[in-house]
């Protein structure tokens, strides 16, 4: 009687209750008869109709779907969606580590890049025929003597030209070449390469090494080829953040 109620509850009909009748039935006084009476509100039913019992068994079946529902989601599901939010994140990691180390490189080419500039606008700045050196001093207190003396084409003097046009550094200054070989500047002696020490925020410091090699084109001009790369911490010839070296070409005369 009470899932009865409860169906009738979800579905707006008026409540059926149940009674037991006892009468004769079949001509037998001794025996009861069983039949359901359905009382309603207005009178009594005798026996069950064919809508009735499509009433009942479409609340029966509302009952049984409500209680099938469920909300939330599985275990599987949670898991399932968990790996997909871990493939998205390490796709998401290997991009911030490419482009932080782009963004790294990017600054050290820039950094190379000022270094080759000021040393090619000092000697530019040199009449051509003068072989006066110039002093530079980098931000270790490490002095530098700069020479500005030329040669005569095709080799000039100082870091050796790469005339090979197969090489990658094809018309630039050969990196490989031992830095003892170029031969360096000092404090007190002119040279065509130095280690500059650029100084960084937080106390940092880069080495670059610069190389550089002066042509004499005529007696009123010369070529001036300077060549930049990181040399410390990380970027050594052939490392896996190794950059290829910035290399600046200007015409300094009269």
């Amino acid at each position: 009687m009470q899932l009865g109620q409860r169906a009738n509850r979800l579905c707006n009909f008026p409540a059926i209750r149940n009674y037991r009748r006892v009468d004769r039935g079949d001509g037998d006084s001794r025996r009861q008869n069983q039949d359901l009476v359905l009382r309603v509100r207005h009178g009594y039913v005798g026996a069950t109709t064919l809508d009735e019992k499509a009433v009942m068994k479409a609340k029966m079946e509302l009952m049984v779907g409500r209680g099938k529902r469920e909300d939330g989601m599985s275990l599987i599901e949670l898991m399932i969606a968990m790996v997909v939010l871990a493939v998205g994140l390490g796709a998401l990691t290997i991009l911030f580590i490419s482009s932080a180390s782009a963004d790294n490189r990017n600054s050290r080419d820039t950094s190379a890049t000022l270094l080759s500039q000021l040393v090619l606008e000092q000697i530019s700045a040199q009449h051509p025929n003068s072989t006066a050196s110039i002093i530079l001093t980098d931000c270790a207190g490490n002095q530098w003597d700069i020479a500005t003396a030329g040669a005569a084409a095709p080799s000039g003097v100082g870091a050796t030209l790469v005339t090979d046009p197969a090489s990658q550094y094809y018309g630039g200054i050969d990196p490989t070449q031992a830095y003892a070989a170029v031969p360096p500047a000092t404090a007190a002696v002119p040279g065509y390469a130095m280690q500059y020490v650029d100084c960084n925020t937080g106390g940092r410091q880069a080495v670059f090494d610069v190389r550089w090699n002066i042509i004499n084109v005529s007696p009123y001009a010369r070529m001036i080829t300077v060549s930049s790369r990181q040399l410390s911490p990380s970027s050594q010839l052939g490392n896996r953040t190794f950059a290829l070296p910035v290399t600046l070409r200007g015409i300094g005369g009269m």
